[in-house]
C-alpha cells in the first residue's frame, strides 16, 4: 500500500466515514460446496466523478465504477477495494483515525485476516468456520439499516 502522511490518512478516514461501506457480501459460488461464497469489500461513492478519479489515483487501488441513474436522479460514480490484502492494508492504513466506520472497517479486517490463513488449507478444508460466519452476522448487524429496536 502507497504511504500517506497523517493528514492524507486522517483524510481518506474522514471521507471513508462519510461516504464509504465496509462490508462483506454473499454472493453465489459454482466453485464452494455450499453454492455461495463471503466477499469482503470497501466501496466509496459519489455523485461526483472527479472526486472518485482522484480518489482511486491518490490511493492507487481498486477499480471504478459508473453507474447511470434513471429518471431525475444523478448519475453515481464508486471506487471499490477488493482483495484480501489490499483490504486489510488499507483499514490498516485508516484504522487509527476511522470514527464513525471504525467497528465495522475491524471486523471486515479480521474476516480477511483468518481468509488468508483459511485460503491456505486444501479446496475441501476451505470453507467457512464459524469464527468467519460470526463476523458476517455481527457486520450485517451493524451495516443495517433503519431503526433499532
Amino acid at each position: 500500500m502507497k504511504h500517506f502522511t497523517k493528514t492524507q490518512r486522517a483524510y481518506l478516514a474522514g471521507f471513508f466515514d462519510g461516504e464509504g461501506s465496509f462490508s462483506i457480501i454473499r454472493r453465489l459460488d459454482k466453485r464452494s460446496p455450499a453454492g455461495y461464497g463471503y466477499q469482503p469489500y470497501v466501496e466509496v461513492g459519489s455523485t461526483n466523478e472527479a472526486i472518485i478519479k482522484w480518489l482511486h489515483t491518490f490511493i492507487g487501488k481498486g477499480f471504478t465504477f459508473w453507474r447511470p441513474r434513471k429518471e431525475n436522479a444523478k448519475d453515481a460514480f464508486s471506487l471499490q477495494i477488493t482483495g484480501m490484502e489490499t483490504i486489510i492494508d488499507f483499514i490498516s492504513t485508516l484504522y487509527p483515525y476511522l470514527r464513525l466506520k471504525k467497528e465495522v472497517a475491524g471486523k471486515v479486517r479480521q474476516f480477511c485476516k483468518s481468509r488468508l490463513i483459511t485460503s491456505k488449507l486444501s479446496r475441501e478444508k476451505r470453507g467457512f468456520n464459524k469464527k468467519e460466519l460470526k463476523i458476517f452476522g455481527e457486520i450485517r448487524a451493524l451495516n443495517k439499516r433503519g431503526r433499532n429496536t
